[in-house]
């Protein structure tokens, strides 16, 4: 384990140092992550050079653009995709984003990356990965991209009975309003609140729980607010299995949560370690005081430099 660490250590010194292009190198193959997952919405309807063109540029801009612009891009590519299989579904999905964008995004842009964070590794079976790190480091505001996220995995099946129902080849102006109600009684018949709401609930209660032992005044209180989300979060998903039949199996809601609170626990190695040659801040604490430090490096100057002044 020791070996381990040092070698996670070791990768911060060298991000530290690097930290400039690798944080664009970072930036930009999440965002080919993120719009390569999107692009796979309408695969078929897409030409390759179409969906390579709506991959790449958009991670390229990703690497530059803030938080804000990097959800508007990839609302207007999930919206293209959708468009390009069916006309009304990107209606109702653009009524669905122009809610969370008006409502959340222009106040939280930051905390709202949530949503993208999770629906990709919800391809990769961890979207829990995303609620142990929102208890640890985003805190309450993480609960509505959160529920966003877990609304938009777990409702996409239906989304695409909804795009097969209506496909943009039989579109026409006069039989949309047709169209709009055979997908509404499509929705109230299939919609199911439990299983997703269910879900919802078990990663607020997370969010909750990492939170709270996070704020207090304890040693490792990182490591036991990861701990204790861990464990509501396995917990939770199994009883919502069990009780509500949510969508998460009981393999997922046990290993993907083992697996993601080790990667968790991987990133603190890296995150706990300091970069000297900037300026860091850091806390600690003894029994009675916590302690917050501002550590600044020394300016090194070699011995011609003092020689010739």
């Amino acid at each position: 384990m020791s070996k381990v660490t040092a070698l996670l250590q070791d990768l911060a010194m060298f991000y530290g140092r690097n930290e400039g292009r690798a944080s664009l190198i970072l930036k930009a193959l999440g965002g080919l992550i993120l719009f390569f997952v999107l692009t796979g919405i309408s695969a078929d309807a897409l030409g390759g050079g179409q969906r390579v063109l709506l991959t790449v540029v958009p991670a390229a801009l990703t690497a530059v653009c803030s938080p804000a612009a990097v959800l508007l891009l990839a609302a207007a590519v999930a919206l293209f995709c959708v468009f390009e299989v069916s006309v009304e579904a990107a209606a109702l999905l653009l009524f669905l984003l122009f809610l969370f964008f008006v409502f959340y995004v222009r106040f939280f842009p930051k905390e709202s990356l949530v949503v993208p964070v999770m629906v990709v590794l919800a391809v990769f079976r961890l979207p829990m990965l995303a609620v142990l790190f929102a208890g640890v480091y985003v805190g309450l505001r993480a609960i509505i991209p959160v529920g966003v996220a877990v609304f938009l995995t777990s409702q996409w099946p239906l989304m695409q009975e909804l795009m097969a129902l209506a496909p943009r080849a039989d579109f026409t102006p006069m039989g949309a309003l047709d169209t709009a109600l055979q997908m509404y009684g499509l929705i109230t018949s299939q919609f199911d609140f439990v299983s997703w709401g269910s879900v919802w609930a078990v990663y607020v209660v997370a969010i909750l729980a990492g939170w709270a032992v996070r704020s207090l005044m304890i040693d490792w209180e990182r490591e036991k607010a990861l701990a204790v989300s861990a464990i509501v979060t396995a917990v939770g998903l199994c009883l919502a299995r069990t009780l509500a039949g949510s969508v998460v199996p009981y393999s997922q809601a046990i290993v993907g949560t083992a697996v993601s609170a080790l990667l968790c626990w991987a990133f603190f190695q890296i995150d706990c370690v300091l970069d000297y040659p900037k300026a860091e801040r850091v806390r600690f604490q003894d029994e009675k005081y916590v302690y917050y430090v501002k550590a600044v490096p020394k300016i090194h100057r070699s011995y011609r430099q003092e020689e010739g002044q």
